[in-house]
């Protein structure tokens, strides 16, 4: 049976390897072996330390230093893209999606709140792709596995908020404008897919609204129709929330009366929630 790896460092005898399980390996050193270099080898290739004259063995503090050495390079690069994080986007359809995007829109990560989500992900390759674009792979994806359907209503929820841990969130100027511009510009680009039965709603969701989302492990954009659920004494548990598609939970709640917008000079006014629909 083979193993595979990365080679980690290559020392003078021998070379470093990281498995894909994650553990430190001593192999013998072979010509043409290159940092980074993926290879396999067997069990019986791994070199087995031998104590030296001082009793210690040497490989151990090697491999040690490098593990240390590989946390602070994994801690290091998780903050440095939660602060390259510019905004969070949320797609319901009933699958349903955490997007994170940078300043150039950019697709950072996706994650799936659903089993739903979890179907459409797997090997979608929507990472680093401009978001409009990432977007419409879902859209495609999700008709291809029956969550979109000719001959029905699919209402498509999408809620953005901004990254309140990202610099540019410090600078007022202009800030809730590019999160506007971008929520509408998304909204467009899935009405030019020319879907008919496709009905986009894009959502402007605060900080803080986004963070009573995640303590209740829902999307931003179900949060918000469960709040507004309430305001409106309709009887459903946000559980029914999670598990609906967007179509149907519409069918419960007036989305006229959150999804609706009319004069667009309100942009002007900054709330905690903002709707923009058709």
């Amino acid at each position: 049976m083979y193993i595979k790896g990365s080679v980690f460092a290559v020392e003078e005898d021998v070379v470093i390897v990281l498995t894909e399980a994650s553990d430190f390996v001593v192999l013998k050193k072979k010509p043409g072996l290159t940092l980074g270099q993926e290879i396999e080898f067997q069990k019986s290739d791994i070199v087995k330390p031998s104590r030296n004259k001082t009793g210690l063995i040497p490989w151990v503090s090697v491999i040690g230093a490098i593990a240390a050495l590989f946390i602070i390079s994994l801690l290091y690069l998780h903050f440095s893209v939660h602060d390259a994080v510019y905004a969070y986007i949320d797609v319901d359809i009933n699958p349903s999606f955490e997007i994170e995007i940078n300043a150039e829109d950019k697709v950072l990560e996706a994650k799936a709140l659903n089993e739903e989500a979890q179907i459409l992900l797997q090997e979608s390759g929507i990472k680093l792709k401009p978001l409009k674009e990432a977007l419409a792979e879902i859209v495609k994806r999700s008709k291809e596995h029956h969550f979109i359907t000719s001959g029905n209503e699919n209402v498509i929820l999408i809620s953005g908020s901004l990254n309140e841990n990202h610099k540019e969130y410090r600078n007022t100027k202009g800030k809730d404008e590019k999160l506007k511009g971008l929520l509408i510009s998304v909204k467009e680009s899935i009405e030019k897919l020319q879907e008919e039965h496709i009905k986009p709603k894009v959502v402007k969701i605060s900080p803080e609204k986004r963070k009573l989302a995640i303590q209740h492990e829902v999307s931003m954009g179900k949060y918000y129709v469960f709040e507004k659920a309430k305001e409106q004494g309709v009887g459903v548990t946000l559980e029914e929330i999670k598990k609906s598609d967007m179509a149907g939970i519409v069918k419960k709640v007036d989305v006229k009366d959150f999804l609706q917008i009319e004069n667009f000079s309100e942009w002007n006014h900054y709330v905690e929630v903002e709707v923009y629909g058709e």
